[in-house]
């Protein structure tokens, strides 16, 4: 969903109406808090679940590889709305000089991260294989118990 969501916001950018720019935007933005969410999830809710039997060091540390790209995207796309405009989870543009939204730049801010990003996603399926898992010695309880608190903490966002 991560990477679809991006390559949509991508291949979509240069061929966005010019009255239909803010909308975009916001839709980009979407994206961005859908991954802020995914990996504030995994970082303070779930990766904490599994320790101390199975490290999840390596997993979060490829978070830092791609952030600041992220941010760097996040801060632009904000600074193409209008101060006041809510975007993502409840999130609001401060006050500031509102940018033209530019496609070009919109696109290089992704290509600087997007590798990254898309390793670390793939990557991340191959570190918690049920093989490794099992390995870490984490009981079938303990994954239950896992899968529960993470059921609880997205049924919350609603």
């Amino acid at each position: 969903m991560l990477v679809n969501g991006l390559l949509n916001v991508y291949e979509k950018s240069t061929s966005v109406p010019k009255d239909k720019e803010q909308l975009f935007v916001q839709y980009s933005l979407q994206w961005v808090a859908a991954l802020d969410h995914h990996h504030h999830w995994e970082e303070n809710v779930y990766y904490p679940l599994f320790t101390p039997k199975f490290n999840t060091d390596t997993i979060v540390a490829e978070h830092e590889t791609f952030h600041a790209g992220t941010e760097k995207l996040k801060a632009y796309l904000v600074s193409c709305l209008p101060a006041g405009t809510t975007w993502g989870y409840g999130q609001v543009a401060g006050d500031h000089e509102q940018q033209t939204f530019n496609s070009t730049l919109m696109k290089t801010l992704v290509d600087a991260f997007v590798r990254e990003l898309t390793q670390h996603l793939i990557q991340e399926i191959t570190y918690l294989e049920p093989a490794a898992l099992r390995a870490s010695g984490l009981t079938e309880a303990e994954v239950n118990h896992i899968a529960e608190v993470s059921e609880k903490h997205m049924k919350s966002m609603v």
